[in-house]
């Protein structure tokens, strides 16, 4: 059986986290998998007294204050295992994790280093989550299990938790502990690749980060690693924001320039989303230019001289932060090397954000090479240079306790504090050319010769600028809306139809076309009460309307009168009135369709008090008559209203090892805090299976 080593730096007085970590871990890893290892180097007597009872922790102590580059390679010379963790301790796992992130790895041996997704959204990860309890982010992470595996490369890592072979820590060596936070995980990252190997997410393991331990940066470190690299650290980065305001889909081809910063992370993440499409960089100042042959390994796209630009013209640039010359300067020359129908991307820190009001207060000063700039002032500098049009997004602050409360007494100090004060910064969309100049050509061209590329040139801007142009527009606007919103149901794109449809309905409330368009995607999502209520809106019904309306009537009363049954047959199992007969029921309404499992689900959130218990009854009574297909999703539902329940844990364990799903099945038995003797015979059962496998 592999085995895993997970390293635990213990550095701070704050050692209620490690040991929530340390009881995640014990909690959602499979037995016999795993060894923890805690270097403590922050000297706290509750550490200390608490590592030294625990008899399935290895813990070094340190008398000396250690860094976490010092920690983590003394954690890793006692490693044993196939693969080691190395974890921040203000980290809670979930189940699955540990084999998920392993799994990689043994199915892709070029992959180097892989890490999970966590609540944290930061370089390409999802935004930040918030959960409201423990249950609600094991259900988040216990859904993203269920879904494919995809690992999505990266430059560096986050570094909060992440996975290596030890063969490969041996090839490497240890951390730079001249370096400390991302300077360190970056120059980590970029020798695993320089090796040969890869890094990546894991897309269907998950784990929760409070990110209190996160190490400042210092300028220290990142002059260090410029000089050993020959390049910022800022060159890893990928500037997600921006790249998000590229509106175009998989199969489009079009050219991009990214000035400025973060060349390297951005064009990896441009070629993921846009594998079509032609991504350039360019330094502009020509010092990233220099350190080519350094950064070059990790670029996925075509570097080029500032002074070889002129032969190329581009659909998009983009435009990053840090940035080491003036908007003024840069603007002019990227409004020329633009197409007509080019836009310029860029994000733009706000002067007047709470974060940096409150780090000059602090005494912190300005970021060091970060420019602000007031809202008020962009619009000038963009139109200036010739931009014909600007759109606003916003990157909102992270507000905490501390920052609430500041922002309550600058407001009662001040009176009314800036509209902008809780934007971190603005995201801005420059246009080469009016929007409604270009949009209004293409909206004849759609009315009079309709083409797949037309719709795709269309569908590049936001639906909130479509909307916009088409309310400046001379022309049959409710025809358009219509097409448009149709246009986005045959590609199942249900979420951008009903602006569309709502708003021709909204022009003309009694158009045949657009109540019966609405009908249509009503009727599709299940909504068919909605659906009805269009379609009676029609002044005149034709044949075929007339019977699609009584279809739909009589799926509706179909529908309560099943619902009804459902509850009926639900509370006769939970109250155990002629239990049996409910069960007997309930299963031929499943097999013959008159009802589905969900229509089960969302009775019993409704109607049923014990969930969890009338859940697993459910099914084990499926399972016993052999109707499988509803057995997991019933117990999944039970876990996640309550992932502690002790029947709900066993039958998953045992139902998923009659399934051949031993390893599942092992984690969540090994979930169940004080088992008895079946549930440890059962286990030991699975183990024995597990090594079987493996031999």
């Amino acid at each position: 059986m592999q085995k895993t080593s997970i390293v635990i730096a213990s550095l701070s007085n704050d050692f209620e986290y490690t040991k929530e970590s340390i009881e995640s871990i014990r909690r959602f890893t499979e037995k016999g998998t795993f060894e923890i290892i805690v270097v403590e180097g922050g000297g706290a007597e509750e550490a200390l007294t608490w590592l030294a009872e625990q008899t399935d922790i290895r813990s070094l102590f340190s008398e000396n204050k250690l860094t976490l580059g010092n920690a983590w390679n003394q954690g890793a010379q006692m490693a044993v295992g196939n693969f080691v963790v190395f974890m921040h301790p203000d980290t809670i796992v979930s189940p699955q994790w540990l084999s998920s992130l392993s799994d990689a790895l043994n199915q892709n041996q070029q992959l180097g280093a892989i890490e999970p997704l966590s609540n944290i959204g930061e370089d390409g990860q999802t935004g930040n989550l918030h959960f409201a309890s423990m249950e609600e982010m094991l259900s988040h992470a216990n859904e993203l299990y269920r879904n494919n595996v995809h690992v999505e490369e990266k430059i560096v890592l986050s570094g909060f938790c992440f996975m290596l072979r030890r063969n490969t820590i041996e090839t490497i060596g240890e951390f730079d502990v001249q370096l400390e936070g991302k300077a360190m995980i970056a120059d980590y990252c970029l020798r695993v690749k320089l090796a040969g190997l890869s890094l990546g997410i894991c897309s269907n393991a998950f784990v929760h980060h409070y990110g209190v331990h996160q190490i400042k940066e210092e300028q220290l470190y990142a002059s260090y690693f410029s000089n050993k690299w020959g390049f910022s650290i800022e060159e890893t980065r990928i500037e997600d924001s921006t790249v998000q305001l590229i509106k175009r889909t998989t199969e489009d081809t079009f050219k991009v320039l990214i000035m400025g910063r973060g060349i390297g992370g951005t064009s990896l993440k441009l070629k993921q989303l846009f594998p079509h499409a032609e991504v350039y960089g360019c330094s502009w100042n020509g010092n990233l230019n220099k350190a080519s042959d350094l950064l070059f390994p990790f670029m996925s796209c075509t570097m080029i001289e500032s002074s070889l630009l002129w032969d190329q013209h581009f659909d998009y640039i983009i435009l990053n932060p840090g940035i080491e010359i003036e908007y003024v300067e840069v603007l002019p020359t990227a409004f020329a090397l633009l197409n007509k129908g080019g836009r310029l991307i860029t994000e733009i820190a706000n002067a007047n954000n709470c974060s940096l009001v409150k780090r000059i207060l602090l005494g912190q000063g300005l970021e060091m090479g970060k420019k602000y700039w007031n809202m008020a002032d962009i619009p000038s500098l963009f139109e200036n240079a010739g931009f014909q049009e600007l759109d606003f997004d916003y990157v909102m602050n992270e507000v905490g306790e501390q920052s609430a409360s500041l922002t309550n007494e600058l407001g009662q100090f001040v009176g009314q504090l800036p509209q902008e004060f809780d934007i971190s910064s603005f995201l801005i969309t420059a246009y080469k050319t009016s929007q409604d100049k270009i949009l209004h050509t293409l909206f004849k061209e759609l009315l009079s010769e309709p083409t797949d590329a037309v719709l795709l040139e269309i569908f590049t801007n936001s639906t909130a600028q479509i909307l916009s142009s088409l309310e400046r527009y001379e022309g049959p606007v409710v025809s358009i809306l219509n097409y448009l919103g149709i246009s986005n149901f045959e590609k199942k794109q249900l979420d951008e139809v009903l602006p569309y449809l709502t708003k021709a309905c909204e022009l003309d409330p009694l158009n045949s076309v657009t109540l019966i368009n609405l009908a249509t995607l009503m009727y599709t999502i299940g909504e068919d009460e909605a659906a009805l209520e269009w379609l009676n809106r029609l002044e005149e019904k034709d044949e075929q309307i007339e019977t699609w309306i009584k279809e739909i009537e009589h799926n509706i009363y179909s529908h309560k009168l099943a619902a009804n049954i459902v509850k009926f047959l639900l509370r006769r199992i939970e109250n155990e009135v002629d239990r049996e007969e409910a069960y007997s029921e309930l299963i031929m309404l499943l097999s013959k369709n008159t009802v589905s499992i969900q229509d089960i689900i969302r009775s019993v959130e409704v109607d049923i008090i014990h969930k969890t218990a009338t859940l697993n009854r459910m099914a084990v009574n499926c399972f016993s008559s052999g109707e499988y297909d509803y057995v997991i999703p019933l117990l999944e539902k039970s876990y996640s209203l309550d992932p502690e329940d002790v029947d709900t844990l066993f039958n998953l364990g045992y139902i998923l090892y009659k399934f051949g799903a031993n390893r599942d099945a092992l984690n969540f038995l090994t979930q169940i805090d004080e088992p008895d003797g079946d549930i440890i015979d059962l286990q030991k059962e699975i183990e024995v299976a597990i090594n079987h496998e493996q031999q």
